[in-house]
């Protein structure tokens, strides 16, 4: 838990007695002008009162500076009737009508954290209460007052911090496909389905796998990569090379009777259930292509 600095002093004191038992940590305000109380200031006051010195256990001035006032083992002189159990830290300033600077709210939270870790202290509002609690007084001020729900609150998050997941940075997805020797070539100008795309398309994918070779390719960088090495990997695996997915493949269509100038490779009749070639013409002009059978389909296509 983080510690907070505290600027020591050297005051000599009176008599002072041990404190027995601590449970309770109360909070003041100076009072009466909004001034930024030192704790060489609160100590001759209290002098000058008959006591032994300051009696508050910490001073924490506008700026946030926690001062040492009364030495922390001691009973204090701060709550008429509660100083034989509790800590007491006054806050520079009046709060009645003015606020807290930023930096006294959390610099109060963090010594409360710290004094409750070291004394087993509960964190909650029975355990940290104002003055105004103890005895009949407006200290610590309205408005300070009213803000001790919250400094509890922050007490406990400087206690027990939760884990930091707001700034950590999200890691983005690796590029882990490595394809297997000899299925696809990592030189786009070797790799045939690369040479299938095109032009804008072949610029796109070498730029973007620069970018992740690189380590400098955001997540979708990666997936188009991925995607680009899944479809190449899958076109070797079956030895063909498909256009990108936007393209679509143009519709089979059926030929003409005219388009086939390999009629004359038929002569006659061949094996089993052969056409005659002159069946073969008349079945071409009355387009029945479904109806010639697949060993000549080749032939006319030049399969």
């Amino acid at each position: 838990m983080q510690k907070a600095k505290i600027v020591e002093k050297t005051f000599k004191f009176g008599n002072l007695s041990q404190r027995r038992a601590t449970n309770r940590i109360i909070i003041h305000h100076t009072g009466g002008a909004d001034i930024d109380a030192y704790a060489e200031q609160i100590h001759q006051w209290h002098l000058n009162n008959g006591w032994s010195g300051i009696g508050y256990h910490f001073v924490i001035r506008k700026d946030g500076t926690i001062e040492r006032g009364r030495p922390i083992w001691a009973v204090g002189s701060h709550a008429y009737g509660a100083n034989s159990d509790s800590i007491g830290i006054h806050l520079s300033g009046e709060f009645t009508y003015n606020t807290p600077t930023e930096k006294q709210i959390e610099s109060l939270a963090l010594l409360i954290a710290n004094l409750c870790e070291e004394y087993k202290i509960p964190v909650d509002r029975k355990h940290i209460i104002g003055h105004r609690e103890t005895m009949a007084t407006d200290c610590p001020g309205n408005i300070l007052f009213n803000m001790l729900g919250m400094i509890v609150e922050k007490a406990k998050l400087y206690k027990n911090p939760k884990p930091d997941v707001v700034d950590k940075p999200a890691e983005e997805p690796k590029f882990n496909f490595k394809p297997k020797a000899g299925m696809l070539s990592e030189h786009f100008a070797e790799n045939e389905f690369f040479n299938a795309q095109s032009d804008i398309d072949k610029q796109i994918i070498q730029e973007t796998y620069a970018r992740v070779s690189n380590n400098t390719a955001s997540p979708a960088d990666v997936m188009v990569v991925q995607n680009y090495f899944s479809m190449a990997k899958s076109a070797f695996e079956n030895r063909q090379a498909p256009q990108v997915q936007r393209q679509q493949p143009k519709p089979k269509t059926k030929p003409a009777a005219n388009n086939f100038p390999r009629t004359n490779q038929i002569s006659g009749s061949t094996g089993g259930g052969g056409i005659s070639q002159a069946a073969l013409a008349e079945m071409l002009q009355n387009k029945d292509w479904n109806k010639i059978p697949p060993n000549y389909q080749k032939i006319l296509l030049g399969l």
